[in-house]
């Protein structure tokens, strides 16, 4: 399930909880290229506290998705992600070798507000 939070114009924001399916990475998607439309960088705040799992078809979805991007990765500035997961932070901090022009953190569930804040912050020239 996801649900979409307000924040900054440059922000895609997502809560993300239970089982990620299609759908919800099809909403998740639109946001992200509405944000790249119309600016230069964004950044992504990811909460997935609560999140139990992701259908097989919503994980292709985002690595076609991911490939896709694969020349625009300066495009994303930052990307904050929550969890109380041991293995989702750990997937995310490998994963953020791969985005040498994107500033990943993690964050856990206590430090959600700090996380959000960060996300949300001016990003310089965008």
């Amino acid at each position: 399930m996801i649900e979409i939070l307000p924040a900054s114009a440059h922000v895609a924001a997502f809560h993300f909880s239970d089982t990620l399916r299609v759908e919800d990475y099809d909403h998740c998607i639109d946001l992200i290229e509405a944000r790249l439309a119309d600016h230069r960088r964004i950044t992504i705040f990811c909460d997935l506290t609560g999140m139990s799992g992701i259908e097989p078809a919503a994980m292709a979805k985002d690595l076609r998705f991911a490939l896709a991007k694969f020349g625009e990765y300066r495009r994303f500035a930052r990307s904050a992600v929550v969890t109380e997961q041991a293995w989702l932070s750990g997937i995310t901090k490998f994963a953020a070798m791969f985005f040498p022009h994107t500033e990943i953190r993690t964050f856990s569930p206590e430090e959600r507000a700090a996380a959000f804040a960060w996300a949300n912050e001016d990003l310089p020239g965008s």
